[in-house]
Formats: C-alpha cells, sequence, structure tokens
C-alpha cells in the first residue's frame, strides 16, 4: 500500500467518523426533545390527577361541613325533645286545661321525631355519597398511579437501551484507527 492509498483510507476514515458523529449529535438531540416531550406529557397528566385529588377534597370538605351541621342539628334537635319531654312530665301533674296544652305538645313532638328521621335519612344519605365517591377517588389515584407507574417502567427502559447504544458508539469511536 503506497502512502497516497493509506492517506485516501486515512481521509474516509475521519469523513466517516465526523458523519457518525454528526448523526449521533442529531439522533441525540432528537431524542432529547423526545424525552422532553414524554415528561412534559407526563406533568400534564400528574397536574389533572392532582386537580382531580384537589377537587374531590373540595368537596369532601363540603361534605364535611355540611355533616357538621346536620350533627349539630341533631344535637339541638335532642336538646328540644328533652326539653319538651321534661315538661310533658310537668304537665301530666297539671290539672286539666293544662291537658288541653299537652296535646299540642305531643304534636309538636312528632313533628320534631319525623324531622329527626328525615335528617338521619339525609345524614346516612350523605355517609353513603362519601363512602361511593372516595371509593371512587381511590380507584381513580390507584389507576392513574399504575399507568404512571408504567410510562415509567417504559422509560427507564428505553433510556438504559438508549444509554448502552451511547455506550456501544463511544467505545467504537475510541477505538484507535489502527485496530478498525
Amino acid at each position: 500500500m503506497t502512502h497516497e492509498e493509506a492517506n485516501e483510507i486515512k481521509r474516509l476514515f475521519l469523513e466517516t467518523t465526523e458523519a457518525l458523529r454528526l448523526k449521533f449529535d442529531e439522533k441525540a438531540e432528537e431524542t432529547c426533545r423526545h424525552m422532553d416531550v414524554v415528561a412534559e406529557s407526563l406533568r400534564g397528566e400528574i397536574r389533572v390527577v392532582a386537580e382531580g385529588v384537589e377537587a374531590a377534597n373540595e368537596r369532601l370538605d363540603r361534605h364535611e361541613v355540611i355533616l357538621t351541621s346536620l350533627t349539630s342539628r341533631m344535637e339541638r334537635v335532642d336538646v328540644g325533645q328533652q326539653a319538651i319531654e321534661s315538661r310533658m312530665g310537668n304537665v301530666e301533674k297539671g290539672q286539666r286545661a293544662i291537658e288541653g296544652r299537652m296535646g299540642t305538645m305531643e304534636e309538636g313532638q312528632r313533628a320534631i321525631e319525623s324531622r329527626m328521621t328525615g335528617l338521619e335519612g339525609e345524614l346516612h344519605g350523605h355517609r353513603d355519597e362519601m363512602r361511593h365517591e372516595f371509593q371512587e377517588l381511590k380507584s381513580q389515584i390507584h389507576l392513574s398511579y399504575a399507568v404512571l407507574d408504567e410510562r415509567v417502567v417504559r422509560l427507564e427502559g428505553a433510556v438504559a437501551g438508549l444509554q448502552e447504544r451511547v455506550q456501544r458508539i463511544e467505545a467504537r469511536l475510541a477505538t484507535p484507527a489502527s485496530q478498525v
């Protein structure tokens, strides 16, 4: 082999090496852009899940306020009922004229008991609704975490594959020209 042939082989090798480096740089940039897009997509999905959790928390807070209000109202009704029962005991000891008033009070008591029954029904309905919504929320969060975990595993696998390819290319590029 002549000196000119050796120089020509060396020039071709350098051109090929430069072309490979440029192609590698291009692919690395493309991979980075793709990973940025995937990461942004995941951020958006995580943001949507966080907004869903926040909305569910707000609904739970509203239900808690309603439940507290209903509990307070029931306590007031209980106090009222106890007062009525006490007055009924005094009325039974009184005269016949007071017995007429006692009938009116008994009707009031029935109305209060009816209202209590309705309030208890509402309370049970709210509790059931809260339990159902909480179960739905847990299911949605579990599903979201499963999907995110699956995507992260796939991305980690893809990144590991890219890292392996980069190491092989770098190893090839690091090999002296005389060994090629």
